[in-house]
């Protein structure tokens, strides 16, 4: 049940535009987060509001992925408000205004918390026509870093004319959702740097709220059922992916890994709760590293079905390829497997992540460029101290996960990003 509010008459809406079909992503980021918060006493009254094309509004899959939503947090309000894109590019923010004009909304204060610079730009749209609102930018990412990622630029270095105008326009597209913005929420100290530096937000309205967990999710019962359904001895070791499998989360990395622990331990088992599997020869995989298919165990749940099932695990993996865009991002995969009780090994591409597991012993760091002779190494110092501290690891990743990565950690944060007095 939804916590009473102190003021009752502030209303919060946490837009989403364009990425209701995306996947886990927004499961975990959207509809997790927004549960989580709503039990916080004194949090306002949350509504989670879609924006999406027609077209894409009244589909199939839109219409599947809003009733799994609405399943997954039934006390909370979950809407999608469709808009016209030939009447311009500001028509999904004034279908916003309508729908709450709409909904008679009356005089109370309103806060837009927007996910994405496109989301903070129809928010204002719809806060000029409505007259009111405090609008809240959610930098999960660099767009501009993203954008030329996703042509196969890693760096922002060197890049070609086309290319550097791309960049610069989603550089432009991010200055500007900083600046109608009255508060900006990173996820990581690196996004924080990036607002200071590039996108001209002062400190006073910027703050770092990571992606976090609702609560430790470890659970001795469902680590006994999740390890027969995958049928693993009692101590064998068992390596977990969950996520979107591509090539950008170096999947050879993966396995090369694995079939080092397998060469030690053959009774390991990799465990792969992919909501979204975008490699074109998984198998092929299995074959070039000599890993037996019966090591194998790939399946897709929701995100509460697979956050219970991690504790089944004993270590939990996450690669990401040398970029830009991964080099300030905190994934949401991180207190996920923290929460479950996994130590982590992962890559040294991510900032600062590599730093808190040497810190913590909290798991391993192998080269972004590895040998196999990297890889042997990581698999023995895994296999070892799953075979002798499995239980010392488990415990210290769940305190690290309370420690850093909950909620309730960051509770001033967001009251003083949605204005809201201290208790």
């Amino acid at each position: 049940m939804q916590a009473r509010c102190l003021r009752p008459q502030m209303k919060l809406f946490y837009i989403v535009k364009s990425e209701m079909l995306t996947g886990g992503v927004i499961e975990a980021q959207a509809v997790a987060s927004l549960r989580a918060q709503a039990e916080f006493a004194g949090h306002p009254p949350a509504q989670l509001i879609f924006l999406e094309a027609a077209g894409v509004a009244v589909s199939k899959p839109a219409r599947a992925t809003l009733k799994r939503f609405r399943a997954m947090w039934p006390a909370g309000k979950i809407r999608l408000v469709p808009f016209v894109s030939r009447l311009g590019d500001t028509a999904p923010g004034q279908a916003l205004a309508l729908t709450l004009a709409r909904e008679k909304v009356g005089s109370e204060p309103l806060i837009f918390h927007c996910r994405a610079p496109e989301a903070a730009k129809q928010a204002d749209v719809a806060r000029r026509w409505l007259g009111r609102g405090r609008i809240v930018f959610d930098l999960r990412g660099a767009t501009p870093y993203e954008a030329i990622h996703a042509r196969g630029h890693a760096f922002a270095e060197n890049l070609p004319p086309a290319i550097q105008r791309i960049y610069d326009k989603n550089l432009a597209r991010d200055r500007e959702a900083a600046t109608i913005a009255d508060y900006v929420l990173t996820v990581s100290p690196g996004l924080r740097r990036y607002a200071l530096e590039q996108l001209g937000v002062a400190e006073e309205r910027l703050a770092v709220v990571p992606s976090c967990v609702a609560g430790l999710s470890y659970d001795e019962v469902a680590r006994q059922q999740a390890r027969t359904r995958w049928g693993v001895a009692v101590d064998a070791p068992v390596l977990l992916y969950a996520g979107q499998l591509a090539a950008d989360r170096l999947p050879r990395h993966l396995f090369a890994l694995f079939a080092a622990m397998s060469k030690l331990r053959p009774d390991a088992k990799l465990v792969v709760l992919s909501y979204l599997n975008k490699l074109d020869d998984l198998r092929g995989l299995l074959t070039e590293f000599g890993v037996p298919e019966s090591s194998l165990h790939i399946a897709a749940h929701t995100r509460d079905e697979t956050l219970r099932l991690m504790s089944g695990a004993d270590v939990a993996a996450l690669f990401l390829e040398p970029a830009l865009r991964y080099q300030h991002c905190f994934p949401i995969k991180i207190p996920e497997y923290l929460s479950a009780g996994l130590p982590l090994v992962v890559n040294d591409s991510f900032e600062w992540i590599p730093e808190l597991l040497r810190e913590k012993e909290l798991g391993w760091v192998v080269p972004t460029v590895a040998t196999t002779e990297d890889f042997s190494q990581a698999a023995r110092a895994i296999c070892e101290s799953i075979a002798t501290r499995r239980t010392e690891m488990r415990q210290k990743a769940l305190a690290v996960c309370d420690e850093m990565f909950t909620w309730p950690r960051y509770r001033e944060n967001l009251r003083r990003a949605y204005g809201l007095e201290a208790n």
